[in-house]
């Protein structure tokens, strides 16, 4: 099994774009966000072209992620009549107030390509031409054996079939690609929240250093905690987030828990652009024997909506292939970033205040 990265959107859509162009049997999309203009339209184009050839093509999209492509009646015509299969994750009947926290929540926050059953890019990226400067992180899986990226098909078929059903699947997963790598989705069940299982097990029996990027930290209580312990443990604990994204809110929260993160001692880094990217690093160090640690990649934020409410995937594990490309991605970001100081620490009173008037509200951040 071959790993390759990417760090931008850029550099993710070419790569899968490509991937997509030389697909001789089918085509596998599942997204959260994808509009149907710009970069998308050009996978539309492509995903025509193939359709044309004989090629299945599937697209599983979240309806709230992707309302632009929902709402569009005569494109989702134009291609269902060309052979392209598209459906749409948990619809939201908008006048069902009754139902208001399924809008945001059991939302399918993944981000796959399958591609012949032998290519897999799992990562952050959503496809829309405004998130084009973004920074990303993205892995291209290429099997050896297409019976290595099975997991991940029955992922995405799980999700496609349920929906079709008009039901919520239930089935996560993790499970071994190979012996040092791992392939976990969640549900937002209780005891199906396996990334967040995974990721708190891994803090807490970190011994050196944590290293975590994400575009939005409103941390769980169990892993907040979790990061609380490992400080107290000694361990040395990197928070790598923008310095603004939006909305203005989840910005004003993340705040307020990097904050605390500081006080006890972890160091926390703002990047001055839109960083997307969604990884973390336990005890990860390179060294002449290679690298070592533990990883995790995917589609999961640090907040509660991912790791208590959607669907999410990742890949994670001890492989030095993942490790460290993740690492070198970590320096670079870090070399850019600047700390979180006196002026992050000390806010306005009204940032204050309305950090602290949403803290109710966090559990849907």
């Amino acid at each position: 099994m071959n790993l390759n990265f990417q760090f931008t959107a850029h550099d993710v859509w070419l790569s899968q774009l490509d991937d997509c162009r030389a697909a001789t049997s089918s085509i596998d999309l599942e997204n959260w966000i994808f509009a149907d203009s710009g970069i998308g339209r050009e996978f539309l184009d492509v995903f025509l072209k193939k359709a044309k050839e004989g090629i299945r093509v599937r697209i599983l999209l979240d309806m709230y992620g992707s309302l632009s492509m929902y709402k569009n009646a005569s494109l989702l015509f134009e291609f269902r009549k060309s052979g392209i299969e598209i459906e749409f994750f948990n619809p939201i009947a908008f006048w069902r107030l009754y139902k208001l926290f399924s809008w945001f929540s059991r939302r399918d926050h993944r981000k796959l390509i399958l591609v012949d059953g032998r290519i897999a890019h799992i990562g952050s990226a959503c496809i829309d031409e405004k998130m084009r400067s973004w920074q990303e992180a993205s892995v291209r899986v290429l099997a050896s054996e297409p019976s290595e990226l099975v997991p991940i098909a029955d992922a995405f078929n799980y999700l496609w079939h349920s929906v079709k059903r008009k039901t919520l699947s239930r089935k996560a997963f993790d499970v071994p690609l190979t012996p040092r790598l791992n392939y976990i989705s969640s549900t937002p069940h209780i005891g199906k929240r396996m990334i967040h299982q995974a990721l708190t097990r891994a803090i807490r029996k970190a011994r050196e250093s944590v290293h975590l990027v994400t575009p939005y930290f409103v941390p769980t209580e169990r892993l907040q905690f979790a990061l609380f312990r490992a400080l107290k443990r000694g361990v040395k604990v990197t928070l790598l987030i923008p310095e603004n994204s939006d909305p203005r809110i989840v910005n004003l929260a993340a705040y307020e828990y990097a904050r605390s993160l500081v006080r006890r001692g972890a160091q926390v880094l703002l990047y001055p652009t839109m960083m997307h990217s969604k990884y973390a690093i336990i005890d990860g160090k390179i060294d002449s024997d290679g690298s070592s640690g533990w990883g995790m990649l995917g589609s999961a934020n640090l907040d509660n909506l991912s790791l208590l409410s959607d669907y999410e995937h990742v890949v994670s594990g001890t492989d030095q292939d993942l490790i460290g490309p993740l690492i070198n991605n970590f320096n670079l970001l870090a070399k850019n970033s600047k700390p979180f100081g006196d002026k992050q620490m000390h806010p306005p009173i009204h940032d204050k205040l309305l950090g602290l008037l949403a803290r109710p509200i966090h559990r849907f951040l």
